[in-house]
């Protein structure tokens, strides 16, 4: 990759620190710590121009880190293009993974790649294996890729197959049976993880991000404006995840969810109950975007004025 000039407007530009600034530091720099959000980029397909291009404007952009939502790119190349994000960012990135990333590679491999990374660049996290991260005073961030369990929509029954069968080892040559319980079981290791890390952040702070890539509700999946069909909810969906955030929403009322994820490229918002929100984000190939700017403490104010409105679905 060429190298990129440093963008004139570049970010958060406080010395790392290894103290607290009157209780508002964390991971080194200053709260809140602003978020670009981005999913679904899926670098794989991009020329290199267009990679250094979508790096230029997250340089720009007035986010402290990057928060990505999984489908970054594919097998050995995620890791990669991670890395170079943050060589051309200098931003610190946030990520869960997708199905797309590990196409092409075990699933094993590739999440060793990226233990591997982080252990080479700390300030590249990947939230499925992070505990909560504290961005605002009283926010925090968790976050696990997951996987659709398929039974959403028409389950098992359904007569639409996707790629992940083909192009990730893992899940190739499965009979319908076994590969639908072993999305089952990666669904729940996703649901297992937010259960135990969503509460240890919903005990600590008044509002909780959830960072997932595949949308935990039917009313999150949407394509070209509409609700996806049942035949397509199996691969979409991540039903146990959902069932785990309704509970934590129940069990903590005084505490504001918001769960940020892609997976579907239709954009989408859902709010199942007063202090729970889910916003799917809209993706194109070969086209990568940032699709939101996200100040925590302003998002925190946002929920609150929106406390007491009715649970509704995506716009159509």
């Amino acid at each position: 990759m060429r190298n990129i000039p440093s963008h004139p407007a570049q970010a958060n530009t406080q010395t790392p620190s290894t103290e607290s600034i009157d209780g508002k530091f964390t991971n080194g720099y200053l709260l809140p710590v602003r978020i670009t959000w981005a999913s679904d980029i899926h670098l794989e397909f991009c020329r290199e121009d267009d990679r250094e291009r979508f790096f230029y404007r997250l340089a720009g952009s007035p986010g402290d880190a990057i928060l990505l939502t999984g489908d970054i790119a594919s097998h050995n190349r995620t890791a990669r293009m991670l890395e170079e994000m943050h060589t051309a960012t200098g931003k610190p990135i946030y990520y869960v993974t997708g199905n797309h990333d590990f196409y092409g590679g075990a699933i094993q491999e590739v999440t060793s790649a990226l233990d591997g990374l982080r252990a080479r660049v700390p300030d590249i996290v990947r939230l499925d294996t992070a505990g909560p991260i504290q961005i605002a005073r009283d926010t925090g961030l968790v976050g696990h890729g997951g996987w659709a369990c398929g039974t959403a929509g028409s389950g098992i029954n359904t007569n639409v197959r996707i790629n992940d069968e083909v192009y990730i080892p893992d899940l190739r040559w499965l009979t319908k049976e076994k590969l639908f319980a072993q999305m089952r079981l990666m669904a729940k290791q996703s649901a297992d993880h937010i259960r135990a890390v969503g509460a240890q952040a919903a005990e600590a702070y008044a509002n909780v991000w959830i960072a997932t890539h595949v949308p935990p509700f039917a009313e999150s999946c949407t394509y070209d404006n509409r609700l996806s069909e049942p035949d397509y909810l199996p691969h979409f969906c991540n039903l146990l995840l959902g069932d785990v955030i309704q509970q934590l929403a129940s069990a903590f009322p005084d505490t504001r969810f918001t769960v940020l994820c892609g997976h579907t490229h239709g954009a989408a918002f859902f709010s199942p109950a007063p202090n729970l929100r889910v916003i799917t984000a809209a993706a194109e190939y070969r086209c990568p975007s940032i699709r939101a700017e996200l100040d925590p403490e302003a998002e925190a104010q946002k929920a609150i004025e929106a406390w007491q409105q009715p649970p509704h679905s995506p716009a159509p």
